[in-house]
This record gives structure tokens, sequence and C-alpha cells, in this order.
């Protein structure tokens, strides 16, 4: 029987799969300005596992990796080795494909690109600006608006997928915050428009 920390009651509870016999999995991947590191070998291994583990308890698993491969190291780097950002993102997804090789695990069932769905991305940020859960910043940066227990409030149907990233953000980084909100760069938490 498997055991989750669930991040919205912040509860180990039984893990229960939305559809019988199926686990959707969304992994937060790589941001490919560089070659992988240990922390990215361990993203790699711990949700190998995950996986295998699930699918040899029965389940069906669809597992996404997502591949950020535009932001701001991945053009700044590229502008330093005089190269297009396509071309740095290129060489170091291929790198990162060798390590999982190297390292025994099985790739993603999907590796979706963020470059191929920047009006997606900008569609949801409107989306939430509109809805009061985001707000601009005035260097065109978007910053997610954690109001006290409102991310609690998400119902358990619309949660759809396991993610690693779901840790609640802490008091200090919630708006009105001397850091003026909860945002993280490179397409995770704060996007620009």
């Amino acid at each position: 029987m498997l055991h989750i920390t669930n991040s919205l009651t912040r509860t180990k509870e039984e893990f229960v799969p939305l559809t019988p016999g199926v686990v959707r999995m969304y992994v937060c991947g790589m941001t490919v300005y560089d070659l992988c590191h240990l922390g990215h070998a361990r993203v790699f291994v711990v949700f190998d596992m995950a996986t295998r583990w699930l699918r040899a308890s029965g389940y069906r698993v669809e597992y996404v990796r997502n591949i950020t491969d535009i932001d701001d190291k991945i053009i700044k780097r590229a502008q330093e080795n005089n190269e297009t950002p396509a071309a740095l993102t290129a060489r170091f997804i291929a790198a990162m494909h060798e390590d999982e090789r190297a390292l025994g695990v099985l790739p993603p069932d999907h590796e979706p690109r963020a470059t191929a769905y920047v009006a997606q991305m900008l569609a949801l940020i409107e989306q939430l600006i509109r809805g009061g859960l985001a707000y601009p910043a005035p260097n065109g940066d978007v910053y997610y608006s954690v109001r006290a227990n409102a991310w609690r409030s998400i119902p358990t149907s619309a949660t759809r997928w396991i993610s690693c990233c779901g840790k609640p953000p802490s008091r200090a980084n919630r708006r009105g915050s001397r850091r003026g909100g909860w945002g993280v760069r490179d397409g995770t938490s704060n996007a620009r428009r």
C-alpha cells in the first residue's frame, strides 16, 4: 500500500488515483542551459523508481517530464557562446538523454518543451491575472498570488497530476512580504507576459 504526503492537507494519505488503475504523473524537468548535475540525476532516479513501482503494482502510468528550453539563463548562455538558444538547448538535451541512459532510467512517456506551449502559458497567465490569482510586477514578471489558505481551497477533483512541486509557499513568500510575492523564475511560478 502506497502512502504519500498530500501537499494540500500536509498529511500522509493512502494513494488513491482519480481514475482507478491509472496514474498521471507530471514532473518538473530540466532547464537545459548546461550539463546535468547530481540534483538532476536525483530527479531522474527518484521518478524512475516511482514509475517502475507504480507499473509493477499494476497501474497504467503516464509519466510526463517537461523541458524548459527557453528562459533568461538560456538566452544569456547562448549569447555568451555566440549561438542560438535552439542550438544550445539541443546540445544540452542530447547530453541529458545520454546521462539518462548512463543511469539506466526509463525516459518519460512525454517530454513537452516549453517553447511548444508559450501561447498556452500566456493564455493561462492572463486567466490567472483576470481571476485575481496572479499580478504583474513593474519589471514585466507575473507573480502567483498566494493568499492565506487560498491554495487549500482547490477541490481535490481538480488535481489531476502527481507533482514534484506541490510544496506550499512559506508565509514569508506570500504576497505582501518584503519579496513582493511568491515567484520562481524559469517558467515555474512566474513568467513574463
